[in-house]
């Protein structure tokens, strides 16, 4: 069963954006995962040393947080990222370099600062997300995550 999450200011319930974490490390992986569940939204992980990535398309993806890393390939899942949701936020966790195009990611966090400073900015970035569905007419959109509660099937 899909998620289902309604928007407190709008009443509606529908499939609402879900957070896709890329991370190899499984310490890592499982501590970022919580520190965003306090945004109140759907985290699913993603372990791109597993081999192919591989993610359903239908999955309305509204942030996508991925490892300055050869091992996480950032450059390739930041392409797939826009190929298949194009208006998602990517989020780049680790230092900038010359090999990463700006197009690629909306924002980098160093992967050394606080645990905040990474929340504080995936809401942000989940917030415009969510900003631009709502000119385009979603249900769900609501320019404030915090205030959008889980009703029932959530994975966090």
């Amino acid at each position: 069963m899909k998620p289902r999450w309604q928007s407190v200011k709008e009443g509606h319930t529908e499939a609402c954006p879900v957070i896709l974490l890329v991370e190899g490390e499984d310490d890592l992986r499982a501590s970022r995962r919580l520190l965003l569940s306090c945004i109140s939204a759907d985290v699913r992980v993603l372990n791109p040393s597993k081999g192919r990535v591989d993610v359903e398309q239908s999955i309305p993806v509204g942030l996508v947080v991925i490892p300055v890393d050869a091992a996480c390939r950032t450059e390739e899942i930041a392409c797939l990222t826009r190929r298949q949701w194009p208006r998602a936020k990517i989020l780049l966790l680790g230092k900038s370099c010359d090999d990463l195009q700006d197009a690629l990611y909306d924002d980098i966090v160093d992967a050394c600062s606080t645990p905040v400073s990474f929340v504080e900015v995936s809401r942000r970035l989940l917030g415009q997300y969510l900003q631009s569905s709502s000119n385009s007419g979603s249900a769900c959109a609501d320019p404030v995550p915090c205030r959008i509660h889980k009703l029932e099937g959530s994975r966090v």
